[in-house]
């Protein structure tokens, strides 16, 4: 059986920008970011639990505007549950939703505004401190929260002495701050980075124009991108910023969009990059169509996962690109669409679910083969004593905790024969 706990909101301090924010999280709220006191009795704590055979308490972070992660980690609990548990212990979740948190700091205000600098961070450390009251939980899982979210909620779990596998973040410069008990899942950046370029050398587009959202991640994608175009010669015909969240296009940003890629009507630009969530990149794309701009986009991840892409596109979208970690065609991808579909009716399997999935599944065969839920213990099999693992999204192996095995592909949107829009692989879509 699984227990769901819904946790809810706790505030704490205020923080100055990024690397201040994250040594105060370090040096006031949370104490010095070695195993102290704190982690030394949870480990007890939980070593005593496992030793009595109670359950395993694990916490997962989830917002509620991609709740198929939530999902794909329930499914795979129960599944795990119904297969006799962990050597013996039943896998039980407690679910704290991300975006009351996000909320109460501003978040979504931060950037539109110029205020709230230290919102992110905020935010973040909020969300563990609410997580590490369950002095019990040995792990969190995380996804879908901003990368400085991910950064100063690190240094609280580090204290408590808490294994992190983020499931949100592919930030690669993450490693100056990250420790033994972190892992990225997603590939890092420079993966990505290759891909895109990789798949704008292979269609012969010698100019191209970005525009991104104006964020640490897609800053440090278009910081790698930039130097594999120049090792393959391919010019950047210019590049806009985005200073928004995610959603609908106001006047304003209308307007200074417009002048930005107005002239790619007369340029010989061949493409554009897109380096935003999708939703927001379906309203660009509109946008730049009905301004007459005609050429390819190519998108930064996953705009084949949420309904509302192709919905808010439509057939502006038609000949888009983006890269996905979906592998179309893999039975067991197949296999797991149909359960998850059938369990959560209303709902349908994507990444974000798979991504959900593969996390407690991981996380239950680190504490299989170390035989323990010790989180030091965990880490030390997940990097070393398991360096394959297969999961919905491939095979997993981890150096110090970054992910170097999971590769993207490219889909493409077309026209079906019945009059529906769909991704398909590009071998598929001529």
């Amino acid at each position: 059986m699984i227990y769901l706990q819904v946790m809810c909101n706790r505030a704490i301090g205020t923080f100055r920008p990024l690397l201040a924010g994250l040594l105060l999280v370090g040096l006031t709220a949370c104490g010095q970011p070695e195993l102290g006191t704190t982690a030394i009795e949870r480990t007890a704590m939980i070593r005593q639990n496992y030793a009595a055979g109670k359950d395993i308490d694990i916490a997962l972070v989830w917002h509620k505007d991609k709740k198929q992660f939530r999902d794909g980690a329930i499914l795979a609990a129960e599944e795990i549950n119904a297969e006799g548990g962990i050597d013996g212990h039943q896998l039980r979740l407690h679910f704290t939703e991300a975006s009351s948190f996000l909320k109460s700091h501003h978040v979504g205000r931060a950037m539109l505004e110029g205020r709230y600098r230290n919102a992110k961070q905020v935010a973040g450390a909020d969300i563990a401190h609410r997580v590490v009251a369950r002095n019990n939980v040995s792990a969190v899982i995380s996804a879908d929260i901003p990368v400085e979210s991910a950064l100063s909620s690190m240094v609280v779990y580090k204290k408590h002495g808490v294994l992190f596998l983020n499931a949100g973040s592919s930030y690669s410069s993450i490693d100056w701050v990250a420790n033994d008990l972190y892992f990225q899942l997603l590939p890092p950046n420079k993966i990505l980075a290759d891909n895109i370029a990789a798949e704008i050398k292979q269609q012969k587009w010698q100019t191209v124009f970005i525009a991104y959202l104006d964020t640490y991640h897609e800053t440090e994608v278009i910081e790698l991108l930039r130097t594999e175009l120049v090792n393959d010669g391919i010019t950047l015909s210019g590049s806009y910023a985005m200073q928004l969240g995610e959603g609908n296009l106001n006047r304003g940003y209308q307007g200074r969009l417009r002048a930005s890629l107005a002239e790619l009507r007369y340029s010989d630009t061949d493409a554009i990059i897109l380096l935003m969530p999708p939703k927001l990149a379906a309203h660009v794309i509109h946008f730049t169509r009905e301004i007459g701009v005609l050429q390819p986009f190519l998108g930064s991840r996953e705009f084949n996962s949420p309904k509302e892409f192709i919905d808010i596109v439509g057939e502006h979208g038609i000949g888009t690109r983006t890269t996905t970690l979906y592998r179309a065609g893999d039975y067991q991808v197949k296999r797991f669409e149909e359960k998850f579909n059938q369990r959560f009716t209303g709902s349908k399997a994507n990444v974000s679910a798979m991504l959900g999935y593969d996390s407690v599944r991981l996380y239950a065969q680190g504490v299989a083969s170390a035989k323990t839920v010790v989180p030091i213990q965990v880490s030390e099999a997940l990097n070393y004593r398991l360096p394959v693992w297969f999961g919905l999204l491939g095979s997993y192996s981890f150096n110090e905790g970054e992910s170097v095995n999971i590769n993207y592909s490219i889909l493409q949107l077309v026209s079906r024969k019945d009059g529906t829009l769909g991704f398909v692989a590009e071998n598929d879509a001529n």
